[in-house]
């Protein structure tokens, strides 16, 4: 019998974020958003002011994953697909999620850059990462009536991309390259913007179920099938990482001008929060 690790750790493991150059993230994009670098001593990992994230030790001596999780990521887009099914059946028309969401998908990636900024804090337990607030909610920032509803969906996109660059920027400098899974990789557009947004070529990995896949590595290494991590990750995880997606130069420039507004817009709401977690309190 082998006893596996935390799911969070076989998921990194089995997504690819072993690398012997140690500068790989990775990112596991589905309901939640987990954000991994990988740290070859307990002195590399790096604690932030707002004491948030985890620290979890990876096979082999001197290993560590360090670990920023937003709290919603795929939920953003179903929170958007569910309002376009709704608005659709008000006018008596029958609509699927799948559809909807591979229809939209040319659109998103024609939309313009930045129409407006979407912090993707939707679920009603607030934010957990790479700040703590159980009273934060998600909100557009900058909407005009030339906003579409594709403007919105891409927003949505970019928004799961500062999140994820707030994410690894509290953790030291972002990696140099970032491997991403779970269920929001399939996007080509998701991964794209990414790229762009956190100035670093990014590879979805093919595999869908890493967890599973990180579990059974750990237990062929536990069993001896495997002399190290380096070499397990070589025969299991290098060859279902997919093709680069490389970020434009241009969008990169103009996602990092954008990146410290993001930033100061969520440090200026936690008042505002506060006081409409008050106000709903007082008037259920």
């Amino acid at each position: 019998m082998v006893l596996g690790y935390v799911d969070v750790v076989c998921s990194a493991i089995g997504g690819g974020l072993y690398d012997a150059s140690g500068t790989i993230g990775c990112s596991i994009l589905g309901s939640t958003g987990m954000h991994i670098r990988m740290a070859h001593s307990a002195d590399e990992v790096a604690l932030n002011v707002a004491c948030s994230g985890y620290t979890m030790a990876l096979p082999g001596a001197g290993l560590y994953a360090q670990i920023q999780s937003n709290m919603a990521a795929t939920v953003n887009i179903d929170w958007l697909v569910e309002l376009a099914r709704q608005a659709c059946a008000m006018a008596g028309i029958e609509s699927h999620r799948h559809a909807l969401l591979a229809g939209v998908e040319a659109h998103v990636a024609a939309a313009a850059p930045g129409s407006s900024l979407y912090h993707p804090y939707i679920l009603q337990a607030g934010e957990r990462g790479p700040f703590m607030n159980a009273d934060a909610r998600a909100q557009f920032t900058g909407l005009s009536t030339n906003t579409t509803f594709a403007g919105l969906f891409r927003s949505i996109y970019e928004g799961l991309g500062f999140a994820a660059r707030d994410c690894y920027g509290v953790m030291g400098n972002i990696p140099n390259e970032i491997r991403i899974t779970g269920g929001a990789a399939r996007s080509s557009t998701l991964l794209q913007i990414f790229a762009d947004i956190l100035g670093a070529p990014v590879r979805r990995v093919m595999r869908e179920e890493t967890g599973a896949a990180g579990a059974a590595m750990i237990a062929a290494m536990s069993l001896g099938r495997y002399s190290s991590l380096a070499a397990c990750a070589e025969a299991w995880v290098t060859p279902t990482l997919g093709a680069f997606t490389e970020p434009d130069q241009k969008l990169r420039e103009f996602y990092s001008n954008l990146f410290p507004i993001y930033r100061s817009v969520r440090e200026a709401m936690p008042p505002v929060w506060a006081a409409l977690a008050q106000a709903r309190e007082a008037n259920p």
